[in-house]
């Protein structure tokens, strides 16, 4: 299962944030400190990315690999 919560709406243009492609890293973006039984990875390869347009792009996904 999955959830999303804590969305916040506001009237105007997101901050520039939104436009991070990843492959540097998160930009601004960072995994929750409450929840620490799934974060965001950065991936590269199998996958084709559409900000490069191949397989040597990079994506995040979620690591759900359960923690003891």
């Amino acid at each position: 299962d999955i959830a999303i919560d804590d969305v916040l709406i506001k009237d105007r243009a997101c901050p520039s944030i939104g436009n991070c492609d990843f492959e540097q890293g998160l930009c601004a973006y960072k995994n929750s400190e409450k929840n620490r039984e799934v974060d965001w990875i950065r991936i590269r390869g199998d996958t084709e990315d559409n900000t490069i347009g191949s397989q040597f792009g990079t994506y995040l996904a979620f690591d759900i690999t359960p923690t003891t």
